[in-house]
């Protein structure tokens, strides 16, 4: 099994391109704080949010949505 530094995992996603998923095209851009997802072209603004240190005990599926709800619509 090969495993990869977390810089060298993002050096392969930054440098990949974007991605289709059948008809579906997925373009990753870096997130900057004056990011607004109002002003985009696109319809729908996928961000993926991490959550360092989460306590074990948040880890159901309930309270993870709930706190990703603070963001926006989970998927």
């Amino acid at each position: 099994m090969v495993r990869f530094s977390k810089e060298e995992d993002l050096m392969r996603i930054w440098t990949g391109g974007s991605w289709k998923f059948g008809d579906q095209l997925l373009k990753l851009i870096k997130w900057t704080p004056d990011f607004d997802p109002e002003v985009q072209r696109i319809t729908k603004a996928l961000a993926w949010v991490r959550f360092p240190k989460l306590g074990q005990q948040y880890w159901e599926y309930e309270c993870i949505m709930s706190i990703a709800k603070a963001v926006g619509c989970p998927i």
